[in-house]
């Protein structure tokens, strides 16, 4: 969401993906330490190495697109971080 108020930072925003065949998640991997299989840890890196090319999807303004500077909360940088809370294995 873009900045409503200069004096405050913009609100962030999340997209949550998941990918199945026949019934099953092939993002999970419940015997990873983190819960991710092979074919997850390869779609991240190819997220992050992609991101400056998505730009245009989640920054499709000029507004938000300016908000990409030192001292907000917009990120700066494709980064990922594995401190996520693993998602149930059903």
């Amino acid at each position: 969401m873009a900045k409503w108020n200069a004096d405050l930072p913009g609100s962030s925003g999340h997209i949550h993906q998941s990918l199945w065949q026949n019934g099953k998640n092939v993002f999970a991997a419940p015997g990873d330490p983190n819960g991710l299989s092979k074919l997850m840890r390869n779609y991240i890196a190819g997220q992050v190495e992609l991101m400056p090319e998505l730009t245009a999807l989640y920054s499709p303004t000029i507004n938000s697109y300016k908000r990409y500077v030192p001292g907000v909360w917009a990120p700066l940088t494709a980064s990922w971080d594995s401190r996520i809370e693993p998602a149930p294995f059903a």
